[in-house]
This record gives structure tokens, C-alpha cells and sequence, in this order.
């Protein structure tokens, strides 16, 4: 009885354990099917959604270009009378559309003009069997071929050339017989006729790109070779037919085709509506010379490939179905899935994108494993058995127990025995292993769980790097169109993201750098650059101009191919625009020295002209006719030294130097300049209050604030307008600043004004509304700089459209200009004591010395520092040394540290055509320098001052400083 049982129970434990490998097996495989169809629906309809896409960036840009060239046929420019100008107008087509190999213009009677790429085989067509000696050019090369037939002219013969890369040339030219050839046999005639009529029957003439026409699949006349057409027909203003086609070779869908695989075994093909193969890569039966030989597309099921012959069948049935959805289907004992979509070229004329996969690779990329299954079941069968028989065993030691006890009670054997626990103990343990494999497969699938999220995470991560980047980046084909572009870049040329992709980057590039560019992307995709980097011009939506700095690179497939450029593009307009102005600051400052060179030997001229003038005129009585002339060529100095002082000031070579002047009598001496300024068509007038308007300022200073607001509300009215300046007092009532009196300056101006955001940042340096060409943005900051340099402020109101006025107020000065003038020209001065006088310029040598001797010094002179020298050491000790800084072989400070070595006493007067910032360390400081121009008169008094304060204070000297 106890084996029996044991029997029994080993049975059922083993049969429910494979039971329970079995079924766990089988919910895995149908987990793992039903994982592998919805993963198959997405794999196939991304891929067809791509190429789809790359479809519309092949077929897109030919329906366009014949579209335009519909439009010019309809404007008149194409003449089929002159064929050099039909090569102008399709040449650029085949150059820049992708994968057209051949354009064409025509007209209903049999007159061709063709044009071919060199590159696209049209040299092994069979018409061209008999020139052998036409060159062997590769599939990459750049010449081209034209072909020019007219049936009426020259009957079946055709003219042929091969022109140079650029078209400057005819390198060969030939005749070729074209027997039997009739152009209105051919698919494009018929849909460009057929297009023309409904055209007409419109009544419109207008040719949108949904009416440009294309042909189902045929084969091409030029080539022999298989190929795809958009064609359409227009009438010229003299109502003449012109036809014209653009040919897509099945060479290039071929090629366009390849290498695009979602997995290792999948094939995507394109076909035609009726089902015969356009393209299929990697199909070693199916190859452009064999469809050259036979001039046929073959079916589906015919190309020798067992699994798109078996999807072919399905296909077949389901062609017309609206929805797309994978079908299964079984080839050469394998599960595949396939689908096929409809793209549509146009309303009569549609292409099929077909997609199959075999089942084991969307298992693999799904991480399923059915060999690991198949092993887990195998294992749990080989353990089953002896696992079964450890549990019959164990379960049915307590069963016979029973039994026996029972028996043994029948028989009244009522002794205890001991109970046997292991059989519970090898239950729990069983029950602990299931439990245990439940908790590895949970683990399992959540960790397939966590690393399907952490994927997800990872690429969302990029997404979102790759749009939050502060740079544009653009991918773009060896074609030159864009692939992707993320959203900085749009943002930077003022586009969407549709408006990108799909477009030529050199649509985006400026004209004047489209040229170099398109040289540095051929020899990206050529490999002869692994990367590169420019600067370069960009166009936005707006017409404005982006200066953009280009990092690109190539993307490459696993054979090595080029399959697109990405290009890195950093926005550097503001750094450019800095740099001109860095530019146009480095002119000025050029233009500075200059200015300062030709202001010193200037100044050098206004000292003689101004010092020989005063010395005449002391020569002469007061009441003498030539007095008059005299103080005219004074006038005439004093006006050329303030020009001087323009030019240093200008050159920021000179510091201002300030004085009483009259702002009104500044005014009214500029209002000749200033109205040559502003021009014929502004109205400008000056209005100066009666009394004086003494200022304590720069009049060269106080001259350049007028000239520079006054070129400003010049350029404020283009077109004309009106001009006023106005000098007067404020008052205690007038003005509520402090009570004290001011002199104020008005410019009023009537033109277009400013809004209140430019009004806020007039004075800033730098800020201009003008081109960079047109102003530095210097202006009215240099205006502020030194109205505020002289206590005064400046202030501007303006209405936009109204025009702007411009309020300068100035401190009153306590003295009058003509009285400080009078104080100082009644001062007369005798002087006494020895004067060494050293100047290199013979002309104010002689001048300053007749100065020095008739006002009483006695004066030695010296060309230069070497003969100074000598002077001092022939004669008595000097009192005072006036000499020039700038001198030959020994300068002024030089030799004022020689003399006072023997002499430490000496006072030193410093004379110079600089100023003391530009004479820099030649000039020690806390010295005495007067400047040129200068009258003789005040020479003398300053030497005289020198020497009176001397002897004042016998202890005290001049310091000289001990560098040069």
C-alpha cells in the first residue's frame, strides 16, 4: 500500500510541475509576441515616417524649382531660339536641386534642349556606344552634358557638348542619330500637356506646386535608365508651348534607400502603385546595370527575395486598406512583420514605402530571450522527477503511519510511536523555493522596468540639453539641406523650426559668404577637414544681418560614409559690432596724432607771426595807419591758435584752459561755421540776449559742445527743418538753483525727436541711433564731459516728431572778458637780469631774443643744449634759463639738470608746442612751461615774475626733477 501511494503521489507532483514550467513558458512567449507586434508597429511606421520625410526633401525642392520655372517660361524669359541662355536659366537647378540628374526644355513639335549631370551615367547610355574617346568620368565627377534635338531642323540627329564644372566651356562637342525617337510617346509630354489644360480651362494661367505633374516610373530616353519626372507646361507671353521636366534617376532613390535599416535583417524598399521595386538596397540580384540591360522594374515577388515575396502577397489584398497596420507572415520558416504606406507626389501619382522585419530581431531589441525560457523548462523538467519523489516520499511516510496505526488499533496495538516531522519540514521547504523564484522573476522584470525608465530619462535629458543650449545647432545633408535644427537657432534667424528643416542653408547664409562656405562643406563631406571653424553672416527672417561663429563637424555610418554635417553656431554680432568700434577708436586716435604733429609745427609758425606782428606794432605810434593792419594779423593769429587748440584738443593732446570769455561773442564768432555745417535746406538763426555773458571756460571747449549738438540736430532733420541757437542770463527769479546768476545756452531744433527711452541714454558713450559708419555715439558724451568739467549743467527735452532742445547752463563769471583782456594789456613790464635763452627754431630764437633785449634782459642764446653748455661756462651765472623741451641731441630737462649742477639757483622756464600730459616725463613737475603761441610780452613778464619772486625769496628755487 505505501509504495502505491509514493507512486501515485510522485506522479501528480511531477505532472504539476511541468505543468507550472509549461504554462509559465507559454504567458512568456505570448508576453513576448505580443511585445514584438507593438514594438514592430513602431519601428516600421518610424522608419516609414522618415523616409517619408526624406522623401519630401527630395521630391519638395524639384516640384518647386519647376514651379519657378513655369513662371519664368510665363514671364518670357526662356527662349528655345537661344540655347546658351536656356543653360543659364537651368543650370543653377542642376547644380543645387538634390537628385535631379537631367532638366529639360521643349515644345509640342519635337524641339529638346537637355541638360545632364555627366555623373548620373548618361555617358554609358547605348546612344553614345560609338564615341569611344569621350573621357571616363566617375559617378562623383562634376562635368556636364547638353543635347539639343529639333525634328523640323535636323531630323533624327542630335547636338551634343560636354561643358566644364562652372560652365565657361565646351570641352567636347558631337552628333549623335536619335532614329524612332518621338517625344510625345513619352510619359512626361502627355502630363505636361495634360497639366496645360486644365491650366487653361482655369482661365487663371497660374501654376500653384500641387499642379505640377509627375510621372509613374519609366524608363528615360537620354540615359536608358530607369527614372521619375515632374514636368509642366506653360505658354510664353506669345503664347508659344514650352514644355519642361526634371528628371529623379532610379540610381539615385537607389542610393537615397541605402543604409537606412531599423535593425540587422529589416529592408525598406520603395515600389511603384502596382507594385514593382523602385529601390531596394543590399539586393545583389538587383543592381542599375542589369535594369539598364532589361529597361524593366520587376514585381515584388520577383527580385528573389523570399520574405518581400511572401509580404507581397499580403500586401497585395491589403493595398487599399485606409490603415497601415503590420502584418504577420511567414517566410522561409521564420515569423516577419511589413507594412507599406502610399506617398503621394501628387493627386494622380503616388510611390509605396515598405517596410518588413523579421520577428527575431524586434524580440532582441524588446530583450526577450527564448532560448532562456526554453532552458528554465528544460531544467524544471529535470529536476522534476526527483524533486516529485523527495516530496511523495515525504508526504506519504505520515500517510501509511496512519494507515498502520490504524491497523494496528484494529488489532489493539495501542504503544506510542514516534511521529516523523521531515515531511512538513520538505513541504516548507518547496513551498520557500517557489516563493523564491516568484521573487527572482518580479526582480526581473522590474529591473527591465527600471532600465526601459532610466533610458527614457537619459534621452529626455539630451532633448532637453540640446534645446535649452545656449548655441544653435543645425544638421544638414551632403545636399545642403537642414535635417534638424533646434530651437536657438530659429530663435536667432527669426524662424521656426518647420521653416528650417527642409530648407538650403545657404537660403540662411549671406550672399557675399555663400560662396567660401559652400567650398568649406565640400571639403567637409570629402573628408579633406575633419572639422572647421569661421566666422560667418547669416540672414534672418527680417533681413537684418547675424554674425555667427561656426564649429561643424561630420557624422559618419558604420562604413565610413558621410551622412550629415552639425554644425555648433554661437551668436558674435555685439562682439563684432565692438570690434568696429575698437576700429573706428584706433582711426580717431591715429587721426590724433596727426592732428597733434601738424598742431605743434603750427604753433611753432603762430609764435613767430604773432611775436614779429607785436614787435612792429611797439616799434610804431599808437595813432600809426599800419596799427590797424597790425592788430588784424593778430586777430587773424589768435583765430589760427584757437583752431590749434582744437586740433590738440581733438587729439587728446591738450588740456583745456580755461578763461573769462563771452558766450555770446563765441556765438556769434562760429555762426558762419556753423551754418555751413547744417546746410541750405535747415532755416538757422542765432539769438543773443543784449549785455554780457562772461563764462570762466575753454573756448575752444565751449566751441566744440556747439558744433557737436548742432551736427546732431542737423542729422535729426533729414529732410529740412529749423535751427536756433540763444544766449541769455538767469536771474534769482529766472533760475531757482542757488540765486546765483548763470549764463545759458539753448539749441532748439525741429525734428523728429526722441522717445523717451532714447532721451534716457543721450549722454551715454557710445549710445547711437545712427550707423556704426555714421557715428562713433561720442557726441553728446563728450558734450556733458565738459560742460560738467566747467560747473555747468546740460539737459535735453524732446517730443517725438516735435524735435529736441538742448539746455546748457553755465556759471556767471565775477569778471568781464574785455575787462580781464584791458588788466592784462595794460600791464607793462621792464626787465632786468641774465637770461640764457636755448630754442632749436632759429625764427622764434631771434624773436624771443629781440623780446628779452628790448624789454631790458641781458640775453645769451643758444641753438642747443651742447652750446647752452658752453655759454654757462663762458659766462657769469644765469638768473634764469629759458629753453624748448623738444630738442636735438640734448632736451630742455637734460640740460637744466647739467646747469644746476653748477649752478643751483638757476631758474628754468620751460617753453614747448606740447602740452605737459603729452610732454610726460621730459617735463618734471611742478615747473614753470608756457605753451606756443605766445605773444613776446608775455614771455617777458613771466621771466620777469620769475626772477622778481627769486629775489623775494633768496632761499628758495625751482625744483628740477632728476629724470628725463
Amino acid at each position: 500500500m505505501r509504495i502505491s501511494i509514493q507512486r501515485a503521489l510522485l506522479l501528480a507532483f511531477t505532472g504539476l510541475i511541468a505543468v507550472l514550467a509549461g504554462t509559465l513558458a507559454w504567458l512568456s512567449y505570448r508576453e513576448s509576441t505580443q511585445l514584438a507586434e507593438g514594438l514592430s508597429r513602431e519601428v516600421i511606421h518610424a522608419q516609414q515616417q522618415r523616409v517619408e520625410n526624406e522623401l519630401k526633401i527630395v521630391f519638395q525642392p524639384v516640384t518647386r524649382a519647376v514651379s519657378i520655372t513655369l513662371a519664368r517660361i510665363r514671364a518670357g524669359d526662356v527662349d528655345l531660339a537661344a540655347p546658351q541662355r536656356q543653360k543659364t536659366i537651368l543650370w543653377p537647378w542642376l547644380r543645387e536641386v538634390p537628385l535631379v540628374g537631367s532638366l529639360m526644355f521643349g515644345n509640342p513639335a519635337g524641339y529638346q534642349w537637355l541638360l545632364a549631370r555627366y555623373s548620373t551615367g548618361v555617358m554609358q547610355s547605348p546612344l553614345l556606344s560609338r564615341q569611344h574617346d569621350l573621357p571616363a568620368i566617375p559617378r562623383s565627377g562634376s562635368l556636364f552634358v547638353t543635347r539639343e534635338f529639333d525634328r523640323r531642323r535636323w531630323g533624327d540627329t542630335s547636338h551634343w557638348q560636354i561643358w566644364s564644372a562652372d560652365g565657361s566651356q565646351a570641352l567636347r562637342r558631337f552628333d549623335v542619330d536619335l532614329p524612332g525617337y518621338e517625344p510625345s510617346e513619352h510619359a512626361w509630354h502627355r502630363e505636361a500637356l495634360k497639366q496645360l489644360e486644365r491650366v487653361d480651362a482655369a482661365g487663371n494661367g497660374v501654376v500653384p506646386e500641387s499642379q505640377v505633374a509627375w510621372t509613374d516610373v519609366y524608363t528615360l530616353f537620354t540615359t536608358k535608365s530607369l527614372g521619375i519626372s515632374a514636368c509642366g507646361a506653360a505658354r510664353t507671353p506669345g503664347g508659344e508651348v514650352v514644355i519642361t521636366a526634371f528628371d529623379v534617376l532610379l540610381d539615385d532613390l537607389t542610393a537615397f534607400t541605402r543604409a537606412r535599416h531599423p535593425t540587422r535583417s529589416a529592408k525598406v524598399f520603395i515600389t511603384t502603385d502596382t507594385g514593382e521595386v523602385l529601390g531596394l538596397p543590399d539586393e545583389p540580384q538587383f543592381d542599375s546595370e542589369a535594369v539598364r540591360r532589361s529597361a524593366l522594374m520587376r514585381p515584388l515577388e520577383a527580385i528573389g527575395d523570399s520574405a518581400l515575396a511572401a509580404f507581397a502577397s499580403q500586401w497585395r489584398g491589403r493595398r487599399d486598406a485606409p490603415a497601415a497596420e503590420p502584418v504577420a507572415f511567414v517566410a522561409d520558416g521564420e515569423r516577419w512583420w511589413g507594412s507599406s504606406a502610399p506617398y503621394g507626389l501628387d493627386a494622380d501619382t503616388r510611390l509605396w514605402v515598405g517596410v518588413v522585419v523579421a520577428d527575431r530581431d524586434l524580440r532582441a531589441l524588446a530583450g526577450f530571450e527564448p532560448m532562456f525560457i526554453l532552458w528554465v523548462a528544460l531544467i524544471a523538467l529535470v529536476f522534476a522527477i526527483p524533486l516529485a519523489s523527495v516530496i511523495a516520499r515525504s508526504v506519504s511516510r505520515p500517510i501509511g503511519e496512519i494507515i498502520e496505526q490504524g491497523r494496528r488499533i484494529g488489532r489493539l496495538q495501542l504503544e506510542p510511536e514516534p511521529a516523523d516531522a521531515s515531511a512538513l519540514i520538505e513541504v516548507e521547504e518547496l513551498r520557500d523555493g517557489l516563493n523564491a523564484m516568484q521573487r527572482a522573476l518580479a526582480d526581473h522584470i522590474a529591473n527591465r522596468d527600471q532600465t526601459r525608465a532610466e533610458l527614457e530619462e537619459s534621452e529626455e535629458r539630451f532633448r532637453l540639453t540640446f534645446e535649452l543650449a545656449g548655441l544653435g545647432i543645425m544638421h544638414a545633408g551632403p545636399d545642403g539641406i537642414v535635417t534638424f535644427a533646434n530651437q536657438r537657432i530659429a530663435t536667432m534667424l527669426g524662424r521656426t523650426r518647420d521653416d528650417l528643416i527642409g530648407s538650403p542653408v545657404m537660403d540662411h547664409t549671406h550672399p557675399d559668404d555663400r560662396e567660401r562656405d559652400l567650398e568649406r562643406m565640400r571639403r567637409i563631406f570629402e573628408g579633406r577637414e575633419q572639422a572647421m571653424q569661421w566666422e560667418k553672416r547669416y540672414i534672418r527672417r527680417d533681413g537684418s544681418v547675424l554674425w555667427g561663429h561656426v564649429v561643424i563637424g561630420l557624422h559618419r555610418d558604420e562604413q565610413g560614409r558621410p551622412l550629415y554635417a552639425v554644425a555648433v553656431i554661437r551668436d558674435v554680432s555685439e562682439h563684432k559690432a565692438l570690434e568696429v568700434r575698437v576700429r573706428q577708436s584706433q582711426k580717431l586716435e591715429a587721426v590724433g596724432r596727426l592732428a597733434g604733429g601738424i598742431a605743434h609745427d603750427f604753433n611753432n609758425l603762430l609764435t613767430v607771426i604773432t611775436g614779429y606782428a607785436s614787435l612792429v606794432a611797439q616799434s610804431l605810434d599808437a595813432q600809426h595807419a599800419a596799427q590797424r593792419d597790425l592788430a588784424e594779423i593778430e586777430r587773424a593769429a589768435e583765430s589760427a591758435a584757437a583752431l590749434t587748440r582744437q586740433l590738440l584738443t581733438y587729439a587728446r593732446k591738450d588740456v583745456a584752459a580755461p578763461r573769462v570769455i563771452d558766450a555770446g561773442e563765441v556765438v556769434r564768432d562760429n555762426e558762419q561755421l556753423l551754418k555751413r555745417l547744417v546746410g541750405s535746406q535747415i532755416v538757422f538763426e542765432t539769438r543773443v540776449a543784449d549785455g554780457e555773458h562772461p563764462v570762466f571756460m575753454d573756448p575752444v571747449q565751449l566751441q566744440q559742445v556747439l558744433v557737436n549738438m548742432v551736427i546732431n540736430s542737423r542729422d535729426a532733420m533729414p529732410d529740412g527743418g529749423g535751427l536756433a541757437i540763444e544766449v541769455d542770463r538767469l536771474g534769482d527769479v529766472d533760475d531757482d538753483r542757488d540765486g546765483a546768476e548763470r549764463v545759458r545756452v539753448v539749441v532748439r531744433d525741429t525734428g523728429i525727436g526722441m522717445s523717451p527711452d532714447v532721451l534716457a541714454r543721450v549722454f551715454e558713450p557710445f549710445f547711437s541711433t545712427k550707423e556704426v559708419s555714421q557715428g562713433s555715439g561720442l557726441g553728446l558724451a563728450t558734450c556733458y564731459a565738459i560742460v560738467e568739467q566747467a560747473g555747468g549743467v546740460i539737459e535735453a527735452e524732446s517730443t517725438p516728431g516735435v524735435g529736441a532742445t538742448f539746455s546748457i547752463v553755465l556759471p556767471c563769471a565775477g569778471q568781464s572778458a574785455d575787462a580781464r583782456r584791458a588788466v592784462d594789456g595794460a600791464r607793462a613790464v621792464r626787465g632786468r637780469g641774465r637770461v640764457l635763452l636755448v630754442e632749436d627754431e632759429t625764427q622764434i630764437r631771434d624773436l624771443l631774443e629781440r623780446g628779452l633785449k628790448g624789454a631790458g634782459f641781458d640775453v645769451r642764446v643758444a641753438r642747443d643744449g651742447e652750446e647752452a653748455l658752453r655759454a654757462a661756462k663762458a659766462f657769469e651765472p644765469f638768473d634764469l634759463l629759458i629753453t624748448d623741451v623738444i630738442m636735438p641731441n640734448m632736451n630742455g630737462g637734460t640740460l637744466a639738470i647739467a646747469l644746476r649742477a653748477h649752478n643751483q639757483d638757476l631758474s628754468v622756464l620751460f617753453i614747448s608746442g606740447y602740452s605737459r600730459e603729452v610732454l610726460g616725463e621730459r617735463l618734471p613737475p611742478d615747473t614753470e612751461l608756457m605753451t606756443k603761441p605766445f605773444a613776446t610780452q608775455e614771455v617777458v613778464r613771466r621771466a620777469q615774475s620769475i626772477i622778481d619772486t627769486r629775489h623775494r625769496r633768496p632761499g628758495s628755487v625751482m625744483s628740477v626733477a632728476r629724470r628725463v
